[in-house]
């Protein structure tokens, strides 16, 4: 992959030098060794990335689960009582 980018850019020169610096093509010769850094400096960044989530989900697996800690219950029953009425109401009518 870096020698078919090293290669474009030579190419990309190298025309650039026989339309005498046409802006057009230095502006594919900008962007294509601008795409070339990003995908170089993408791939030590993915590692990275990967290795910090690796760690904190083996981190996260090392705390225990706590029932005091845990969120309560969504489901109250009071609730569920008041709207058990309201609907037996409207049969009604």
């Amino acid at each position: 992959m870096n020698v078919s980018f090293f290669l474009l850019l030579i190419v990309l020169f190298g025309l650039a030098f026989l339309t005498n610096w046409n802006f057009h093509v230095l502006m594919m010769l900008v962007v294509s060794a601008l795409l070339w850094g990003s995908m170089i400096w993408s791939v030590p960044f993915s590692a990275c990335l990967r290795l910090l989530t690796t760690r904190f989900v083996i981190e996260m697996q090392k705390i225990p689960a706590r029932p005091d800690n845990m969120p309560p219950d969504l489901v109250d029953t009071t609730i569920s009582e008041n709207t058990d009425a309201t609907l037996e109401g409207k049969k009604d009518k």
